[in-house]
């Protein structure tokens, strides 16, 4: 799919696993064959994710900036949280983070979006990814609760309901108040 795929620097390490690929980047920064390798392996996964909403080279890009910013200071395996555990997983709960196309709310003020993503930004992985699925996409606690199962973490509807109010007040607490007189939050 990719045409860095055909290329020796790349073909070289096909048979490492995401892990060692992974920590051989974070090791030597001053390569850049190690993303590259990891964007021909999973490129065609992030393409495919987002083939249903439509071909979206922004979304696409906004992920492979993401993973270019953030994977260098993650580690993978048992011990990290459901959907972060994986390289794979990770990758795909990005792609279902991003906004489906038509869905950004065009009439939300540029500067209060600013404070809310800094704010989100202090959320740690699996916050943030309870909280947008909940208040931006409408998902329900039921929902939330069957899809981290299927990546092997165990809340009860209540937990994550108590969770998001928590989330929901810490956000709104952090906003600065004169951006919520500004926009009139309670």
């Amino acid at each position: 799919m990719f045409p860095e795929a055909s290329h020796p620097l790349i073909t070289d390490l096909e048979h490492l696993s995401d892990s060692e690929l992974l920590t051989l980047w974070q090791n030597h920064t001053e390569q850049g064959r190690y993303f590259v390798t990891l964007y021909c392996r999973y490129g065609p996964l992030v393409a495919a994710l987002l083939a249903p909403q439509s071909t979206n080279p922004p979304g696409f890009l906004q992920i492979w900036r993401q993973a270019f910013l953030e994977l260098p200071a993650h580690t993978f395996g048992p011990t990290q949280p459901a959907p972060f555990d994986s390289l794979k997983s990770w990758f795909i709960a990005q792609t279902n983070l991003l906004p489906p196309e038509g869905l950004m709310p065009t009439s939300a003020p540029i500067p209060l979006i600013c404070f809310l993503e800094q704010t989100l930004h202090t959320f740690n992985p699996r916050q943030r990814f309870l909280f947008l699925m909940t208040h931006y996409f409408g998902w329900s606690e039921t929902r939330l609760t069957a899809y981290l199962q299927t990546e092997g973490e165990f809340l009860t509807r209540n937990t994550i309901a108590q969770e998001n109010t928590q989330l929901t007040r810490s956000l709104q607490k952090s906003l600065p108040t004169d951006i919520c007189q500004l926009y009139e939050l309670s």
